[in-house]
């Protein structure tokens, strides 16, 4: 007799740490992304999706519906081009300081070195990475433009 006694404890306390998980959980977290001043998180909501939309300081909260449902996944897709595009910039901003001071030592110490023709070659390569620096900062304006306008789009 004890051990079923145990048992149906046992069961009914089971049964209890599923149940009240589950029957108190009203959102799960479906996406999420900061950056920039943007920020997005999606959230399930038993039969509907709630977005919380940031730009800078302007937040909306908006239920996901048929009409709007495009419009903030282009809200979603440019805030995640900021955050790609921001990360792109920063590592080839770490590459090309790392290379500027790489060649500031070497050629300090080697000053008969600028005249071999591989340094000519190494400065046409320090350019081009610049000038990938300039295009990628360009295209953060630019995602961030979209953004905003898409943020401005989207009705409350």
């Amino acid at each position: 007799m004890r051990k079923k006694t145990i048992h149906t404890i046992f069961s009914f306390m089971l049964i209890f740490s599923l149940w009240i998980p589950t029957a108190f959980a009203s959102s799960s977290l479906i996406g999420e992304r900061n950056t920039i001043g943007f920020h997005y998180t999606v959230l399930q909501e038993n039969d509907h999706f709630r977005w919380e939309i940031t730009n800078k300081d302007s937040q909306k909260t908006i239920v996901e519906s048929p009409n709007n449902m495009g419009i903030l996944g282009q809200f979603r897709e440019a805030v995640n081009d900021i955050h790609s595009t921001l990360i792109t910039l920063i590592i080839s901003l770490i590459i090309i300081i790392i290379a500027a001071v790489i060649c500031l030592q070497f050629f300090r110490r080697q000053k008969h070195e600028l005249r071999n023709p591989a340094s000519f070659i190494f400065a046409i390569l320090f350019v081009i990475a610049i000038v990938i620096v300039f295009n990628q900062t360009h295209g953060l304006h630019l995602a961030i433009q979209e953004a905003t306008n898409i943020f401005d789009s989207i009705p409350s």
